[in-house]
């Protein structure tokens, strides 16, 4: 059994299993047994974070666009100004 978690601390493991999973197979193919399992709690406890599977589904897929955003950010900031003229508003800080 897992141990207890702050209630965001929690929903972000799920979230983070939920991708991990995705990334091995289709995003679409993860169920919530698959992921309950993975990570050694209850089904019911993944329905109390993520009240159907698209939602859960929703929230994986912006958390891959997030993390796919910030590399991408990322690789600006380190190019400095070349492409500052690219990104409407400049770079973020």
């Amino acid at each position: 059994m897992s141990k207890r978690l702050e209630p965001e601390a929690r929903k972000a493991q799920i979230l983070t299993a939920a991708l991990d999973l995705a990334t091995k197979s289709h995003y679409m193919l993860v169920t919530q047994n698959d992921i309950a399992e993975e990570l050694g709690i209850s089904l019911s406890l993944i329905l109390s974070y993520f009240g159907s599977m698209d939602e859960l589904r929703y929230d994986v897929v912006q958390k891959a666009i997030d993390i796919d955003n910030e590399k991408v950010m990322s690789q600006a900031r380190s190019m400095g100004h070349k492409l500052a003229h690219t990104i409407p508003g400049g770079l973020p800080k």
